[in-house]
C-alpha cells in the first residue's frame, strides 16, 4: 500500500463512531477484525509508513477487545443510533441559547461518547469549542452526571469566591478542570429521541498540545522523572479537593482522564460520566475494564461505598504508572524516592482508612515531600512529543 491508501484507512477509522460500524454485523465482526489487521499489518509497508501502521494496528486490536466483551454480555448491535457523521466539506451547527455552534471535524471517539471540534458563534473572545455526543441515547444519564457535576462546581465556586484572593484561589482551582459551557438536548436527523450534549470551551492559544498520562507513557517508556510526576499530581490534587469539597467523586481516575498542557503545565481532570454524590451511598454507572487494575476494592464491589481516598488510590495508580511502573504487577520502580515511595504506599492501601483521608490531607503532605526532596517549586519542561 501506498502513503495514499493508509491515509484513507485512517480517516474511515477516525470516523467511526460505534464498534458495529468499524466490525459490521455480529455474524461478520471476525472476518471484519482480521481484515483490517491484514490492512494496517507493518509488514505491508515501507520504513516511513511502518509507525502509522503499527498505531493503527493497535487501535483495531483495542476496539476489538472491546467488542468481544459487548458481545459476551449481549450488547453487540445495540447502538442504532450513531453520532452524526461529520466531513470537513459539510460541517454541521446548531443554535442554543448561549451560542451557534458549528461542528468541523471529529477528533475521537470513544467507548461512550463522539468528541467533535467546532467553531464558536458568540459575543465572547471564545473561538472553539469540544463536543461530546453519546453514540446512543441509552448514555444520556451518563451525560446528564457530568452536567450535574460542573453544575455543583460552579454553585461551589460562588459560595467560596467572597473577596479578590478567594476568587483567585477559585480560578486555580477551576483551571483543573475543562471549561464547561452548557449542556443541551439536540435532536439528530432522522432520530426520535434527543442526545444529551456536553459543550466544552477551549482555552485561548492553548487549542492544542495537550496529552494524557497514557500518551505521555508512550513517549517515556522508562517514566518521567519524578519532578514532572510531581507537577501532574499537584494538578490532579487540586482538582480532586475542589470536587471533593462541591460533594463529588470522580471514581474513574485513570491515564486516559488526566490531561496535561506540556508547555504550559496546565492540567485537567475529564470524563466526569461515572462521577457520584459523597456520602449518599450512590453506586457508580460503570467500571472501564481496560483499566480495572486502577480502581480500590470499594468501587470495584458496587455497593456504592466509594469516598475521596478511592480517587487518590486511583490517582496514585496514575502517578505509578507515569512513573513507568505497573498496576497491574504491582509494581512501583526503585528509582523512586523512597519518601515518595511511602506515600504512594499509603495512598495504595487496600483498606480506605489507612489512606488519606482526604485531598486535601494528601495534597499538603505531598507538597512537604517533594519541598523536601527538591526544594522550591520551579518550571521544569515536560517535552512532547519527545525528540
Amino acid at each position: 500500500m501506498d502513503r495514499v491508501e493508509i491515509e484513507t484507512v485512517e480517516r474511515l477509522l477516525a470516523g467511526l463512531p460505534s464498534l458495529e460500524e468499524i466490525f459490521g454485523k455480529k455474524e461478520e465482526a471476525k472476518k471484519n477484525f482480521h481484515r483490517l489487521l491484514s490492512l494496517t499489518h507493518e509488514d505491508r509497508y515501507d520504513d516511513s509508513l511502518k509507525p502509522r501502521a503499527h498505531k493503527l494496528f493497535l487501535f483495531i486490536h483495542e476496539k476489538w477487545e472491546e467488542a468481544e466483551r459487548k458481545m459476551a454480555n449481549g450488547t453487540y448491535g445495540d447502538v442504532t443510533v450513531s453520532a452524526p457523521k461529520i466531513k470537513p466539506t459539510e460541517p454541521v451547527s446548531f443554535k442554543t441559547k448561549k451560542n451557534v455552534y458549528t461542528i468541523i471535524r471529529r477528533i475521537h471517539s470513544g467507548g461512550t461518547c463522539g468528541i467533535f471540534e467546532a467553531i464558536v458563534e458568540s459575543n465572547s473572545l471564545l473561538t472553539r469549542a469540544v463536543i461530546r455526543v453519546p453514540h446512543s441515547v441509552e448514555d444520556n444519564d451518563l451525560m446528564e452526571k457530568e452536567a450535574n457535576f460542573f453544575k455543583l462546581l460552579k454553585k461551589k465556586a460562588k459560595e467560596i469566591a467572597v473577596d479578590k484572593e478567594s476568587g483567585e484561589a477559585v480560578k486555580m482551582f477551576l483551571s483543573r478542570f475543562p471549561w464547561f459551557l452548557e449542556s443541551v438536548k439536540l435532536l439528530e436527523p432522522g432520530a426520535s429521541d434527543k442526545k444529551v450534549v456536553n459543550i466544552f470551551g477551549q482555552i485561548p492559544n492553548r487549542e492544542t498540545g495537550w496529552f494524557t498520562l497514557s500518551e505521555i507513557r508512550k513517549e517515556y517508556p522508562e517514566g518521567v522523572h519524578p519532578r514532572i510526576m510531581t507537577f501532574i499530581w499537584n494538578k490532579v490534587f487540586e482538582g480532586l479537593v475542589f470536587a471533593h469539597s462541591s460533594g463529588i467523586t470522580h471514581n474513574a481516575i485513570t491515564p486516559n482522564h488526566i490531561l496535561v498542557h506540556a508547555e504550559s503545565h496546565l492540567g485537567n481532570i475529564i470524563d466526569w460520566t461515572a462521577s457520584t454524590v459523597i456520602g449518599v451511598g450512590e453506586k457508580i454507572p460503570y467500571i472501564d475494564s481496560r483499566f480495572e487494575e486502577y480502581f480500590p476494592d470499594e468501587v470495584k464491589n458496587a455497593k456504592g461505598e466509594q469516598s475521596p481516598s478511592s480517587d487518590i488510590y486511583m490517582s496514585a495508580w496514575c502517578m505509578v504508572y507515569l512513573l513507568g511502573g505497573s498496576p497491574k504487577e504491582k509494581y512501583i520502580p526503585s528509582s523512586v524516592p523512597e519518601p515518595m515511595r511511602k506515600f504512594l504506599n499509603r495512598c495504595l492501601q487496600p483498606t480506605k482508612s489507612r489512606r488519606p483521608r482526604t485531598a486535601e490531607i494528601a495534597y499538603q503532605e505531598f507538597q512537604q515531600i517533594a519541598k523536601d526532596l527538591f526544594g522550591p517549586k520551579k518550571f521544569v519542561e515536560l517535552v512532547m512529543p519527545r525528540a
